[in-house]
């Protein structure tokens, strides 16, 4: 590279730029690429591991209101786009009978933009 020119001019040929603007190109596109695999990785992974945490302030939230068996939703101030589901029913049969029964099945669903991200199943309760 840098060969003299006749006219006694030194510096680069057409093609040997050419050449360096290709190998560029393709360095920068696979930088760029890995730069967009790892971007949406740590979103994925950073979801993740919210997604249990939002789920068991959930529970406990539901928890606070037993013993009353329903369907409850709610949603976290700090995360928009999340939000709950959570269905509490008496398990019947195990402590106690009929409306007697302290123990209770929780079921807490969490959800991303509407669309169901993870699940979370207890049981809770006490005898009587």
């Amino acid at each position: 590279m840098g060969s003299k020119r006749q006219d006694g001019a030194s510096g680069f040929t057409l093609l040997e730029v050419m050449i360096a603007l290709s190998i560029l190109a393709l360095v920068l596109t696979a930088v760029l690429r890995l730069h967009g695999q790892s971007l949406s990785l740590l979103e994925r992974s950073s979801n993740e591991i919210l997604a249990p945490s939002l789920a068991g302030e959930a529970l406990s939230q539901v928890i606070r209101e037993l013993p009353e068996p329903r369907s409850l939703r709610g949603s976290f101030e700090s995360f928009p786009g999340f939000t709950w589901e959570a269905e509490v029913s008496r398990v019947e049969g195990l402590a106690g009978e009929g409306e007697n029964s302290r123990l209770f099945r929780v079921h807490v669903r969490l959800l991303k933009n509407g669309v169901k991200h993870f699940s979370l199943e207890t049981f809770h309760g006490g005898l009587p």
